[in-house]
């Protein structure tokens, strides 16, 4: 078992007010959001907690998008569909203490 705790939401505003609450280690982001994108969530995320890290998800990983991705401050892009151990190994390299 693991002290980890999830928080889960389809829209960007809302991730906005989680991460300023709960304050998380990490975020998993949808790119393609009903409310804003996830790469304009990303920023004010990164902009008011700059050590939260930021994982972007996206069906469509064109090179622009894993660009915008990169320069809102995600440290990485997964494209979907997700493969577990992919996802296992980015979340474990990036809450290391050596991260």
């Amino acid at each position: 078992p693991t002290d980890v705790k999830i928080s889960e939401t389809k829209f960007g505003i809302e991730a906005i007010e989680i991460a300023g609450s709960q304050q998380p280690d990490i975020i998993l982001m949808d790119i393609r959001l009903p409310d804003i994108s996830g790469i304009e969530a990303t920023n004010q995320i990164k902009q008011l907690y700059p050590e939260i890290k930021v994982i972007a998800q996206t069906a469509y990983a064109s090179g622009e998008d894993r660009q915008r991705a990169f320069d809102a401050g995600c440290s990485e892009c997964l494209c979907k569909p997700i493969k577990r151990e992919a996802l296992l190994e980015m979340i474990a390299r990036h809450l290391s203490p050596t991260s």
